[in-house]
C-alpha cells in the first residue's frame, strides 16, 4: 500500500510539473509562432525582391526586343530609302527627256565624227558660253514658232561645215541667206524616235549632217527679214529663247524643221532636216563629245542642240 502511496504521489508530482510548464510551453508556441512570421516575412520580402527582379530583367528583355526592332526598321527603312531612290532614278532616267534619250544613244559611239576642227575633244571647258567661244558662229536668225519668234546664233561644233554653208546661209555665191526657220513639227523624245534620228545620221555619213550649239542672240544684231526668203512672220512676239526651252520640255519633244538650200548647177535643191533639241540626257551627251570636261547633266544655260541631216 504504501508503495502505491508513493507511485500516486509520484504521479501528482508528474502533473504538478506538467501544469507549471505548460505556460512555458505556450510561450514557446508564441515565439515559435513569431519565428515563423518572421520567417515568413522574410521570405515573402525575398520572394518579392525575386519578383522584381524578375519583372526588371522581363523589362529590360522586352526592351532589347524593342530596341532591336528599331533597328531592324531603321535597317529596313533605310534599305527602303536606297531601293525608293533607286527606282526614283530608274523612273527619272525611264522618263522621255533622260533614259529614253540616254538609251537611244547607246549607239552615240557609231555617231558620225566631226569635222577636223573639232573632232578632237576641247578641254578645259567648263560651261556652254566657254565652248561657244572656241567655234564660230555659223549662222545667225529667229525660230520662228505658231506666233511668237526666237533670236538665236548657232556655233558649228562638229560635222561637214559645207553643209551648214548650205542649208543655213544659202551657200557660196548666194546674197540672200536664210534669215528665220520655222518650227513644223514636233519629235516625241522617245527611244525609237531618237533611234531613227542616229539611224538617219549613220546612213548620212560624216559629210551628211552638222551640229551646232543654239544660244541667246539680241534682235539688233540679227540681219534685217527679208519676206520673200519665206518662214517670216512680221506679226510675231519676240520671246527669249528659255520660253522655246520650256516650251519643248513641257512637251517632251524636240522641234523639226524642214530646210531646203538653193538650187544647184544641176538644177537641183539640196534638202534636209534640222532637230532642235532641248537640254537633255541626250544633247549633254552629244555636247560632251566636243568638251569633254562640261558636267554629264544637262546645262542649266539656256540653250539648244541642233542636228541636221541632209536627205539623200
Amino acid at each position: 500500500e504504501k508503495e502505491k502511496e508513493k507511485e500516486k504521489e509520484k504521479e501528482k508530482e508528474k502533473r504538478k510539473g506538467r501544469r507549471s510548464r505548460s505556460p512555458l510551453s505556450s510561450r514557446e508556441r508564441e515565439r515559435r509562432d513569431e519565428k515563423e512570421q518572421r520567417v515568413s516575412l522574410l521570405s515573402s520580402s525575398s520572394f518579392s525582391s525575386r519578383r522584381e527582379r524578375e519583372r526588371e530583367e522581363e523589362w529590360k528583355s522586352k526592351r532589347r526586343d524593342r530596341n532591336g526592332r528599331r533597328k531592324s526598321r531603321s535597317s529596313e527603312n533605310g534599305k527602303n530609302g536606297k531601293e525608293r531612290k533607286e527606282r526614283e532614278r530608274k523612273v527619272s532616267d525611264n522618263s522621255p527627256l533622260t533614259t529614253a534619250a540616254a538609251s537611244a544613244t547607246a549607239g552615240a559611239s557609231s555617231f558620225p565624227p566631226a569635222s577636223s576642227s573639232s573632232s578632237t575633244s576641247v578641254s578645259k571647258i567648263e560651261n556652254l558660253l566657254d565652248l561657244s567661244k572656241r567655234f564660230a558662229v555659223a549662222w545667225r536668225g529667229t525660230l520662228l514658232i505658231k506666233s511668237a519668234s526666237v533670236s538665236v546664233r548657232m556655233h558649228l561644233i562638229g560635222g561637214d561645215p559645207g553643209l551648214a554653208d548650205i542649208l543655213l546661209r544659202g551657200g557660196q555665191g548666194h546674197t540672200i541667206a536664210n534669215t528665220s526657220f520655222t518650227v513644223q513639227q514636233r519629235l516625241r523624245l522617245e527611244q525609237s524616235k531618237l533611234e531613227e534620228v542616229n539611224r538617219k545620221v549613220n546612213s548620212a555619213g560624216p559629210g551628211g549632217h552638222c551640229m551646232l550649239l543654239a544660244l541667246p542672240s539680241s534682235s539688233n544684231k540679227l540681219p534685217a527679214l527679208d519676206p520673200s526668203a519665206g518662214g517670216t512672220d512680221a506679226d510675231a512676239k519676240s520671246l527669249p529663247l528659255k520660253n522655246l526651252i520650256l516650251y519643248l520640255k513641257q512637251r517632251e519633244a524636240a522641234g523639226v524643221v524642214m530646210v531646203s538650200g538653193p538650187a544647184q548647177n544641176d538644177g537641183k535643191h539640196t534638202n534636209g532636216v534640222m532637230y532642235i533639241f532641248p537640254p537633255c540626257i541626250f544633247s549633254q551627251q552629244h555636247l560632251c563629245r566636243i568638251a569633254s570636261s562640261l558636267p554629264s547633266d544637262p546645262s542649266k544655260e539656256d540653250h539648244l542642240l541642233v542636228i541636221v541631216v541632209k536627205e539623200t
